[in-house]
């Protein structure tokens, strides 16, 4: 997400007049994210979250909109895109497409405060999504699969890292990771979320109240989905000089996840290459889309990428025995 283009009230109004919200009363710019421009929106009739798109086809737009169709349907907490009376999920605007959520209910749990009840929760719905991502026909490529991430790294050694020394020292460590990927191609696959992290998940107490931004979501392998959860959830600062994987917290998400998934929950093996994979995959794309930006600070929450590269690190040093002891 982020704001990468301004929008003025008077042409967003303009856009969303197929949508039937009426006039807008209040438009605020959302600097959380990196790809997307987002705002939330009031208007006469509520609140509203608006994304405009300019990455992505009208294709991967109409995936999204089914995928999100489907899980409503089959009861998950989600929030398919609202319509227009002929059944539009987006409008163009700006040389991209605007696409309209109503604003969820809910708040984000801090990483301090994420409790082993949460991680169960949160499993167990990652187990729902296995299942049913498992069975949706639809496909959709993985725009940020192996390949697209090796062209990446092989930016950055091609530059020495942008002259970045921090950034270079790490670029071994990160083809470690992501030549992990060869051990995911075998494995099972099935649409996933791709991107749950904290900021994708709202909660009323205990109980998920919306899964949040399906943009990513992809056909790749399952063992993305937890392990990507994993790395953004189940870290702690505290229990290494530079921080690891919470025994504790790591239980909880798998015992959660096993619970709904069954015999399709992914076996450990393949969660540790994911791990590794996943974990090179949002050190990269944190460089490209934070580290290396040029937009203001009011317009784009930063995401530090070495907090992924010493995810990746611990991840390495675990291996797959580590990992499935952890995993359980």
């Amino acid at each position: 997400m982020a704001v990468h283009l301004q929008l003025q009230r008077e042409e967003l109004e303009t856009a969303l007049l197929p949508f039937g919200v009426g006039r807008i009363q209040e438009l605020r710019g959302l600097p959380e994210g990196s790809i997307n421009t987002n705002h939330r929106v009031v208007t006469d009739t509520g609140v509203f979250f608006a994304r405009l798109s300019t990455h992505r086809s009208a294709a991967d737009l109409a995936f999204e909109a089914s995928l999100l169709d489907e899980l409503r349907n089959d009861g998950l907490a989600v929030l398919p895109p609202r319509r227009t009376s002929d059944g539009r999920t987006s409008i163009p605007l700006r040389g991209g497409a605007v696409t309209l959520f109503a604003w969820a209910a809910g708040e984000h749990v801090a990483a301090n405060a994420v409790s082993e009840r949460h991680l169960w929760e949160l499993g167990r719905v990652l187990g729902r999504l296995r299942q049913l991502g498992g069975g949706f026909a639809p496909r959709r490529e993985n725009p940020y699969g192996p390949a697209t991430v090796r062209d990446w790294l092989d930016e950055l050694q091609a530059s020495g890292g942008r002259g970045d020394a921090e950034v270079a020292a790490a670029l071994p460590m990160l083809q470690q990771g992501i030549e992990r990927s060869q051990d995911l191609a075998a494995t099972d696959w099935g649409v996933i979320h791709a991107d749950l992290f904290r900021d994708n998940v709202l909660w009323l107490g205990e109980r998920i109240s919306a899964l949040l931004d399906f943009e990513m979501a992809c056909t790749a392998p399952a063992a993305l989905d937890p392990a990507v959860t994993l790395l953004d959830w189940c870290w702690e600062d505290d229990d290494a000089p530079r921080g690891a994987f919470s025994a504790a917290r790591v239980r909880a998400l798998g015992d959660g996840y096993r619970n709904t998934a069954g015999r399709s929950a992914v076996a450990p093996e393949a969660l540790a290459a994911a791990l590794c994979f996943a974990a090179s995959r949002f050190a990269l794309s944190r460089l490209r889309d934070f580290h290396f930006a040029t937009l203001p600070p009011e317009a784009l929450a930063r995401k530090d990428w070495r907090e992924m590269r010493e995810r990746l690190r611990c991840a390495l040093a675990l291996g797959e025995r580590g990992i499935a002891d952890l995993w359980g």
